[in-house]
This record gives structure tokens, sequence and C-alpha cells, in this order.
């Protein structure tokens, strides 16, 4: 009887040592996963800020571009105005300015035979 007690108290340490193996063992993995998490929170926190500061600087250039744009059309505008103005303002289309300005070599020409005695 007494060495079946000590055979069973042998398997039972064995089992308890086994027991704590296991515990610790499961223990060491769940602190390895915790920290994963924790690193993998971090990560996606600081990608959530980089992502927002990316779209206000794009909603900053979108505004920049959308003014840019407004100013060169409006400068686009006057000058297109100040143009035709200049066409209309009485330059006739005999006169050496205009014709060069036009890029009109047959206008040019016809300017330059019309006026060769002046």
């Amino acid at each position: 009887a007494f060495t079946l007690l000590d055979a069973q108290r042998g398997v039972l340490e064995k089992c308890t040592l086994q027991w704590k193996e296991l515990t610790d063992h499961y223990a060491s993995l769940e602190e390895s996963l915790q920290k994963k998490f924790e690193e993998l929170a971090e990560k996606e926190k600081n990608l959530e800020l980089k992502t927002k500061e990316t779209e206000e600087l794009l909603d900053k250039r979108e505004q920049s571009i959308e003014s840019n744009e407004e100013t060169y059309l409006a400068r686009l505008e006057e000058q297109k105005n100040a143009a035709l103005a200049a066409i209309e303002s009485g330059k006739s289309e005999n006169s050496l300015k205009f014709l060069c300005e036009k890029m009109d070599a047959e206008g040019l020409w016809r300017f330059i035979v019309e006026r060769r005695k002046d």
C-alpha cells in the first residue's frame, strides 16, 4: 500500500510540475500577445494621425489650387478684355503695331507697299 501511495505521489508531482510548466508557457504566450497587441495599437494610432495630417495637407493644397485657379482665370479674363479693348479702341488693321502684334505677314507686306513713299 505504501509503494502504491508513493507511486501515486510521484504521478501527482509529475502532473503538478507539468501543469505549472503549461501555466507558465501560456502566461508567456499571453504576455507576448499582449505586447504585440499594444505595439499594433500604437502603430494604428500613429497611422491614423499621419492619415489625418495628410488629409489636412491635401485639403489645404486643394483650396490653394482652387484659389490660384480663380486668380489665374480672373487675370486671363482681364488680359482678354484688355486685348479686345485695345483692338476695338481704334487700332485699325492697317497700323504697323497692330500688324506686328497679329504677326500678319501678308498685311504687313501690303502696309509697306502702300506706304513706300512715306
